[in-house]
């Protein structure tokens, strides 16, 4: 059992970690650049977006197997959040309904195709470029996330009366009307990046 498990886990950690090879191979030999250097510079702004994301799409944070530092857990999360939103565009792109306009519903047709294939094809960039690197980054900053989902309480926050009152209650309890969760611990994803985002500008910042 132990032996499988940890087979398992080495595997997945040298996946990741021959992922991470062969964009630096890439990058040197056809883009003529540090795979390093790119990344330490868009850091910042990929985890700022992907936090913006994440507040925006709220799924994105169920998948918490992103700030995992387990490497099984991390690319089995990995692969769900690119292939979620990809079966997703697919089943609603099948059942949408054509415009009666013919000319208008040929050129939406043609320009939803357009931003189909620029969305996979960024996925699957995410996927193979950013995501290797990013289980690396993330076993630094994604600690405060992994922290906060053990969490057995949460702060609630209300102002129903005027006055911003927090209080903590446990996290398997309902949160009472007029009152919200103001933890952290519902947005391991969106928090992670902005760790990642606050790390590779100081970062940048030290590096001057």
């Amino acid at each position: 059992m132990w032996k499988s498990r940890g087979g398992r886990f080495a595997f997945a950690l040298g996946v990741i970690v021959v992922f991470v090879i062969v964009d630096v191979l890439v990058f040197r030999w056809l883009l003529d650049r540090s795979y390093v250097d790119w990344f330490m510079q868009q850091a910042s702004f990929i985890g700022l977006t992907v936090s913006v994301v994440a507040v925006v799409w709220k799924d994105v944070d169920r998948n918490t197997g992103l700030v995992s530092a387990d490497p099984r857990l991390y690319l089995g999360a990995a692969f769900y959040a690119v292939g979620v939103p990809l079966s997703a565009l697919g089943t609603e792109l099948r059942s949408a309904r054509a415009d009666q306009n013919v000319l208008s519903s040929l050129a939406d047709t043609i320009l939803t195709v357009t931003w189909m294939a620029i969305l996979f094809v960024t996925l699957i960039t995410w996927l193979v470029v950013i995501a290797p690197a990013q289980y690396l980054a993330f076993l630094v900053c994604a600690a405060p996330s992994r922290r906060f989902l053990g969490a057995t309480t949460r702060p609630i926050a209300s102002d129903a009366d005027g006055t911003m009152r927090i209080r903590a209650t446990p996290v398997n309890e309902k949160v009472p009307d007029g009152w919200w969760d103001a933890g952290f611990r519902e947005k391991p994803v969106a928090l992670a990046n902005l760790c990642m985002s606050l790390f590779f500008f100081l970062l940048s910042l030290k590096m001057k």
